[in-house]
C-alpha cells in the first residue's frame, strides 16, 4: 500500500512548486542596464521525476541570487536529463554559467563550489524500493547485520555506490536506474535505496509502477548537492555565496526548502521509521558538517 496515490503526489507537488516559482518571478528586481549578471541554469521541463527538482532549483536561485543585492536575470537552458559529467563540462562553454551537481572530493578541485547544500542533505536520506510481496520481510528487519543480508540494487559508477558498499552492505550495480527496476521486479535484488524526495515520482515510471515505497526503514549518510560554476566565474560564486548567508539568516532558504519538500515528509512518516546512519568516506573535509543550520535533520518534524 502506498501512503498516497503517486500520480495525485506528483501533480501536487508540481502544482505546489509552479506556484511558487510564480510568486517568486513575480516582482523581479529591478535591474540597471548596466552590470547586470546573466545567469544560464540547465532545465529539463521533459522528465517528470526531474521537473519538480527543476522548478526547486530556479526558484532557489532566484531567492538567492534576489538576497545578494546584484541585479540579475536568470535564463533557462532547456536540456534533456544528462550525465552530471557531461553537464559539469557544459560549464567551460557559453553553454551554462551553473549546474546543481553532486558533490566530490574530484569534482570540487575541478569547478568551484559553492558549499551550501541546495537540497539541505535530502538526499542522503534514502527509502527503499521493494516488492510487494517483501513486505513483511523487510517490517521485520531491525539491525544493520538484517540488512546487509539482502541485496541492495545501485547504477554502476553512481556515487551511493560506494558508500553503501562501505558500509558493508550487499551492493549489486547496473549501467542504469530502468534496469535497476526491472532487476528488483524479477528477484535479482531486493531494494534499491531512492532519495526521499525523488522515489514519489518515480513511481510513475512504467518500470517502477509494479514496485513498493517500503514504510519502516531509513537509510542516512552526509551528502549534498551544491551549485557549481566555472573557476573564472568567482565573480558570480561570489553573490551566490553573499544570497545563501543572507537566506539562511533571514530564514527563507529553509521556508522555500519546506515549501518544496514538506509534501514528501508527511508521505513518508520519516520519524516513523528504524534510521541506518551511514559514513560517507566520499566527502570533501571542507563540507559544511560544522553547521546544522544547512542541513535537513528528523528533529524538524517534531
Amino acid at each position: 500500500m502506498r501512503t498516497l496515490s503517486c500520480t495525485k503526489f506528483l501533480c501536487l507537488a508540481c502544482v505546489l512548486a509552479l506556484s511558487t516559482a510564480a510568486k517568486a518571478q513575480k516582482n523581479p528586481p529591478a535591474q540597471s542596464n548596466t552590470d547586470v549578471l546573466v545567469v544560464k541554469y540547465p532545465y529539463a521541463p521533459a522528465d517528470k521525476v526531474y521537473l519538480p527538482q527543476g522548478l526547486y532549483y530556479g526558484a532557489l536561485l532566484d531567492l538567492v541570487l534576489r538576497k545578494s543585492g546584484q541585479p540579475y536575470r536568470l535564463e533557462k537552458v532547456d536540456i534533456a536529463t544528462i550525465p552530471e559529467a557531461r553537464e559539469s563540462r557544459y560549464l567551460d562553454s557559453d553553454k551554462l554559467d551553473i549546474a546543481m551537481l553532486h558533490t566530490n572530493p574530484r569534482r570540487e578541485s575541478e569547478l568551484r563550489p559553492i558549499r551550501y547544500p541546495v537540497f539541505r542533505g535530502l538526499s542522503g536520506w534514502r527509502l527503499l524500493f521493494i516488492r510487494d510481496t517483501d513486505i513483511d520481510t523487510f517490517s521485520t528487519i531491525k539491525s544493520f547485520g538484517q540488512l546487509k543480508s539482502v541485496r541492495a540494487g545501485q547504477g554502476r559508477g553512481w556515487p551511493d555506490t560506494s558508500i553503501l558498499k562501505h558500509a558493508g552492505l550487499n551492493v549489486i550495480t547496473a549501467p542504469a536506474r530502468e534496469n535497476l527496476y526491472k532487476m528488483l521486479y524479477h528477484g535479482r535484488v531486493d531494494y534499491f535505496p531512492r532519495s526521499a524526495f525523488e522515489i514519489w515520482h518515480e513511481t510513475e515510471l512504467p518500470d517502477a509502477q509494479l514496485l513498493h515505497i517500503e514504510e519502516t526503514l531509513l537509510l542516512h549518510y552526509p551528502t549534498a548537492f551544491y551549485f557549481f560554476v566555472s573557476p573564472k566565474n568567482e565573480r558570480l560564486a561570489t553573490t551566490l555565496e553573499k544570497g545563501f548567508e543572507i537566506a539562511i539568516k533571514d530564514g527563507s532558504f529553509t521556508r522555500l526548502f519546506y515549501q518544496y519538500h514538506d509534501a514528501y515528509f508527511s508521505a513518508a512518516r520519516l520519524s516513523k521509521r528504524t534510521v541506518f546512519e551511514l559514513p560517507n568516506p566520499n566527502l570533501s573535509s571542507k563540507t559544511p558538517l560544522d553547521r546544522p543550520e544547512l542541513w535537513f535533520n528528523l528533529t524538524e518534524l517534531q
